[in-house]
Formats: C-alpha cells, structure tokens, sequence
C-alpha cells in the first residue's frame, strides 16, 4: 500500500509538472508573439501536442493508481468486516438478537456499536444482516419523496467542494485540455445525527419466529423513520436534525396568493422562477388541499396544464404544467389555507439534489419506561441530510 501511495504522489507531481511547462510554453509565446517566427510557432504547437500526448498519458496512469488505491481499500475494508459480517448472519446471532430484543436476554455473541455521541455504557446493538438487508429493500421502495433523493455515504464532518458531488462538463481541445474542476462555488459539510424510532415491546413479543419478528421488525422501522426523514427534507431546521428544502435560507423564495395561485400566467411566473437548466427533471411537492385548487386548471387556449393520469395499475399520477406532482402530508408542506403567509405551501424542483447521508447502518438499544410500565425497544440510526445544489429548488409562499 505505501508503494502504492508513492507512485500516485510522483505521478500526480508529473502531471502538474508537464502542465506546467506547457503553460511556460505558451506564456513565452504570447510575450514574443510579436516576434516569434513560422518555424519557432509551428516548433512551439508540436512541442504542445507532445505535452498534451504525455499529460493525457500521466493522467491516464494516476486515474488507475487512483483506482487500484480504492480497489485496495475496498478489500482490506472487506476483510477486516468479513469476519462480522459472517458472524452476524448466522442463525446463532439472529436468535440471540431475537432474545435481547424480546426478552432483554443480553449474549456475548452480540456485536455493540458505539455511535459518535453515545456513552459506552448505552452502546447500540448492531442488527443482524438479514433485517439490515430487509430495511435497505424497504426503504427503496417506502414514501414517495424518500426513494427520489439521492443516498450518500460521505464521512461526517468533512467539507465535500459543491463541484465535487455535482460536477460540469466542458469541451476541449489539443490544445486545451480539461483540467480537473478547480472552481469551488460552495461545499456541504455533513454532521452526525441520530434518528431514533421506539417500538413498544409488546409488538415484537407476539413473534415466536425468526423469520416474521425479522420482517416485522424492519417494517415498523423502516415506516416510522421513513416519515421522519421525509418530514426533515421538508421541515429540518438544521440543529440536530437535517436541514430541509423549506428551511434552507439559501433557496430562492417566490410569493404567490392564494387568489393567484389558480392563474394559469401566474402560476407560469412561478414556475420560470427556476432556472431553465434544473426545469426539466422538476417535480412539484404540495397538499391534497392545495392540489384541489388547481386541479382541472386550463391554460389561455382552453387546454388543461393540471390533470391526473391513471397508469393501467389504476395508479394516480397528477401533473401540472407538464411537471409530475407529488402529492405529501401536511406535515411536511402545508396546505394553501392553513398557511400563513410566512409559511410556504409549494416547492419545485429537483428532488435527486437533496442529498441523505447515512452508512445506513441500524443498532439497537432496549430500556424500561418506567412512566409507562413498559419495555421499549429503540432503534437507532446515523445520519444528515441537506441539500447539494440550492439552485435546483424554489419555495412557494402566499406572501403578505
């Protein structure tokens, strides 16, 4: 591995090293470009074209250490968790997990987690395999705004450049090249917090199966944080807890009335308030409530541009202005009339640039509520969640 580590550092030293002397090359030119002659010119783009042939190479090179280095990481990764991970799917490891959770009957065999803000003392029990795996399939597939953001697994803590996690293309040429994106327009920095979801004991006692108390217990999990997060990508102040799409001060804020919002040219000046690039990918989000007052909408030619649409499942899909429609809870955007006019009741845009970062690993902890008399089985997970590109968003308020 520090081979390995060595040769990535000289051959990125070639690189930057060949790019420097090509620009030598072409500054001396630009200084004597007055007096430089055809031979010494054609001399100078032949010397270019060779430097371009030797960074492409060089590059090249860096690109598979580069890959080699994570490749390596990745197996030695795999190696140093192959040993749990084995451990943890065995039937011994799941029957004891059934034990603790049910019955507080604690086994060696048992693996504990220790989280960055938790005590040793209240170290979580990290789940078997099999539950994990059913919770990973579930939340693909559970809510209607969670499986449309985009899932990283990003260590907490560290300034990610903005370009980095939504890079931009640009065109090149001999004797142009493209360097790797320099520019920074902004970072995200992702921090550790815990989502937490308490199922009462007396549910998961009924299970005298591995199998059912395993997928039982991943779909009480599963719907209970489902909610929770769907409600942060929305609501989350920041402080302990993501930070959501209608908190996020850095996205832009339109006004639109109650009176208006079911005016086709003014919904239209909504709508453009999003920069074109981001347009056709948006998704509109709103209450059932705001929905019915645009439902039906026509545009200056007597077409309808709010309409739903029946997929041959007899699945509703609603549209307006040729945007599909997401239809959520008033708990995670008010509806038109409960708003108040600081209060936003619409968002719109690109849901795939809010970002949820999170290992999606779960561990467990068991405890007594001694006010409610009852055993409490709390599963924990770690995670953030912001949004990558504020650009990709605007937020709707009725306005004073």
């Amino acid at each position: 591995m520090d081979n390995l580590v060595e040769e990535l550092r000289n051959s990125l030293l070639e690189v930057e090293e060949l790019k420097a002397r090509k620009e030598a090359i072409k500054k001396l030119a630009r200084e004597h470009r007055d007096t430089i002659t055809d031979a010494e010119l054609d001399e100078n783009k032949n010397k270019i074209v060779k430097l371009n042939e030797e960074i492409a190479t060089a590059e090249k090179r860096v690109a598979e250490l580069q890959e080699k280095n994570k490749n390596e990481k990745r197996e030695e990764f795999k190696m140093e968790n192959k040993e749990n991970i084995e451990k943890r799917s065995t039937i011994e490891y799941r029957k004891a997990f059934m034990d603790f959770v049910q019955k507080g009957i604690d086994n060696e065999i048992l693996e504990k987690r220790t989280d960055a803000f938790t005590k040793t003392t209240d170290a979580a029990t990290v789940i078997p395999e099999t539950i994990l795996a059913e919770i990973v399939k579930l939340a693909k597939i559970s809510g209607n705004i969670l499986p449309k953001v985009r899932k990283m697994n990003i260590k907490g803590g560290v300034k990610i450049p903005t370009l980095t996690l939504t890079p931009t293309a640009s065109w090149i040429d001999e004797d142009n090249p493209s360097d790797r994106q320099k520019l920074q327009t902004g970072s995200v920095t992702f921090s550790y917090y815990g989502l937490e979801v308490k199922i009462a004991q007396s549910i998961l006692s009924e299970y005298v199966s591995i199998e059912e108390f395993e997928k039982e217990f991943a779909v009480l999990a599963v719907e209970a944080m489902t909610n929770a997060k769907e409600i942060a990508i929305f609501n989350g102040d920041g402080n302990g807890k993501p930070l959501g799409i209608l908190a996020d001060s850095g996205v832009t804020s339109v006004n639109l009335t109650a009176e208006n919002l079911a005016k086709y040219d003014k919904l239209v000046e909504v709508k453009n308030k999003l920069p074109q690039a981001y347009q056709a990918k948006a998704e509109w989000a709103m209450a059932q409530e705001t929905w019915s007052k645009v439902e039906g909408m026509v545009d200056i030619n007597g077409q309808p541009v709010a309409r739903i649409n029946y997929g041959i499942d007899g699945e509703e899909k609603h549209y307006l202005l040729g945007h599909l429609v997401n239809i959520v809870e008033v708990d995670r955007i008010k509806d038109v009339d409960s708003a108040s006019g600081s209060e936003y009741y619409m968002a719109y845009g690109q849901f795939n640039k809010y970002g949820i970062n999170g290992n999606g690993d779960m561990g467990v902890i068991r405890y007594r509520d001694n006010d409610l008399n009852q055993d409490v089985t709390k599963a924990l997970e770690i995670l953030d969640g912001k949004l990558i590109d504020k650009k990709a968003f605007i937020r709707i308020k009725k306005g004073a």
